[in-house]
């Protein structure tokens, strides 16, 4: 498998994830009377998750910056056929 093909599985694997991780019944079980910081623990729970899919997403976006732009550069016109 190309790497390529490896990012494209996690870029679709992250939101799939993050979608089931904040369904009810897996959030219902952090419907806890503790507190995290002061914060319910369901809160803490969403945040977390929240924050999570942003670290990896960015990650993701610095691991492999070079195949989109690989992508723009071919499907941008040059210079010379603008004029």
């Amino acid at each position: 498998m190309t790497n390529r093909r490896k990012f494209e599985s996690i870029a679709f694997f992250i939101p799939v994830l993050g979608a089931v991780v904040i369904m009810p019944p897996i959030v219902l079980m952090f419907d806890r009377s503790l507190h995290v910081f002061g914060f319910p623990m369901i809160i803490a729970f969403l945040f977390t998750v929240w924050m999570a899919l942003i670290v990896s997403a960015w990650a993701l976006s610095r691991a492999a910056p070079e195949f989109g732009r690989r992508q723009r550069a071919d499907n941008e016109p040059t210079r010379e056929a603008d004029e």
